[in-house]
């Protein structure tokens, strides 16, 4: 046993996400990732924000880009958006993150450190971190931060 190697724990090689406030990545040392689109960062909020359910091309469209479902550039453009995404995830040191599977995407949420995640699981010492603001940067996460402020009044 090489007594210098330094122990890997299961939270160091997970994909740190932030969603209180605005929506934050960050790699194990905990430095910021960078994405070559903003919309590549958004569809990752996005797919995190369905919590590993696999989402149509056509809810991505809809929701992120606010297009039309049947608009056939805005689907070109998530495939290009999504690639761009795997792309800048892998550069970063984090393969397989973004599933792709028949006309949906989902998040291997299993790989993921998520301040949601943790709070939804019922971890209560995430609400000191939640000020009411969810993915705020974002139109579509207003629905979900209805939903946790609702769980915080219960």
């Amino acid at each position: 046993v090489d007594m210098r190697s330094p122990v890997m724990f299961l939270q160091d090689v997970l994909l740190k996400i932030k969603t209180f406030g605005n929506f934050e990545v960050f790699d194990r040392e905990g430095k910021s990732i960078h994405f070559t689109k903003k919309q590549s960062k958004q569809l990752l909020a996005y797919l995190i924000d369905k919590q590993g359910y696999p989402v149509a091309t056509k809810e991505i469209i809809e929701d992120v880009l606010e297009k039309s479902p049947d608009d056939l550039n805005a689907a070109k453009y998530v495939s290009t958006l999504s690639r761009n995404l795997i792309k800048d995830l892998e550069r970063a040191g984090y393969n397989d993150i973004v599933v792709r599977e028949w006309n949906t995407l989902r998040i291997a949420k299993e790989k993921l450190d998520c301040d949601y995640y943790h709070l939804m699981e019922g971890d209560s010492s995430y609400w000191h971190d939640y000020h009411n603001e969810y993915m705020k940067e974002y139109s579509w996460a207003e629905e979900t931060n209805a939903e946790i402020l609702h769980y915080s009044s219960r």
